[in-house]
Order: structure tokens, then C-alpha cells, then sequence
């Protein structure tokens, strides 16, 4: 079975509603008296992204197939580029874009394995034919 990817003719997230949160990899062990022991739980942790795309009618029915019939009603992984780092330019150490024997710019190249978060996708304001959708995903580690 292959892990679907997120349509690539969707537009990117609007980053007014990025968030984007590690989940908590600690183990807190409480004592009696004291500060309590604060030790590793997980060799790595995932995290959770909150996205906001505003989509035209027809972006919207291609996102809510992919939703329903790609993923099972958001119940299988996908694979989705990072979008606060995708498509960014390759730096140097002193801060100049790395190029290649053309002279064209390195890009950024990042996908992550996602699965839906803990509620479905929400519509709302549907303004001149147009939706703001906006879904959590959990990126797993990889």
C-alpha cells in the first residue's frame, strides 16, 4: 500500500494561521520535598502543525477527496512538504544563497509523514466563492 501525498495543485498555507508545536518528549518524575527528575521518554518526538489554506470551490472538492477517499477519512498517513521550509533558499555559513554550475539558486527540499490531527478539517468564511480550511496534521518523526 503506498502513502498517498498532499495535492501538489493546492495553495500553500496562508502563514497568518501557521502554529507549529513539539509534543512534550519528557518523563517528570515527582518527589517528596525537591525539583522534580526530569529525564528523556522518547528518542524522538513528533509535532503538531496547525494549517490554514484559503481555497476556491473546485481546490476545495480536490481537498475533500483527498481527505475522504486518500485518506480514509483522514484515517491514513500522507505525506505533505513542510511548507515553512520548503522552497526556502540554501545558505552558506555566511548567509549567501548556495548556486549551481548555472547559477540558478539551491532550494530547500522537506516532506514530512503526517497523519490528520485529533479533529477533521473545518470549513468557514466562504467568501466569493472561496473557503478557509483549516486542519491540524501531526508530523511523525521519520
Amino acid at each position: 500500500m503506498t502513502i498517498p501525498t498532499f495535492p501538489a495543485d493546492l495553495p500553500a498555507p496562508r502563514f497568518s494561521g501557521y502554529r507549529s508545536q513539539r509534543m512534550d518528549g519528557r518523563r517528570q518524575s515527582s518527589f517528596d520535598a525537591g525539583p522534580p527528575k526530569v529525564s528523556r521518554r522518547y528518542s524522538a518526538v513528533a509535532r503538531t502543525v496547525q494549517l490554514e489554506v484559503l481555497l476556491e470551490l473546485w481546490q476545495k472538492a480536490k481537498f475533500d477527496r483527498f481527505y475522504i477517499d486518500d485518506c480514509a477519512e483522514g484515517s491514513r498517513l500522507f505525506w505533505m512538504p513542510d511548507y515553512a521550509v520548503d522552497g526556502a533558499f540554501l545558505l552558506d555559513e555566511a548567509g549567501l544563497s548556495l548556486l549551481d554550475e548555472n547559477d540558478a539558486p539551491l532550494l530547500t527540499a522537506k516532506m514530512m509523514l503526517c497523519q490528520w490531527g485529533d479533529a477533521p478539517p473545518v470549513a468557514a468564511n466562504p467568501v466569493l466563492r472561496r473557503q478557509v480550511v483549516s486542519f491540524s496534521v501531526v508530523e511523525l518523526p521519520t
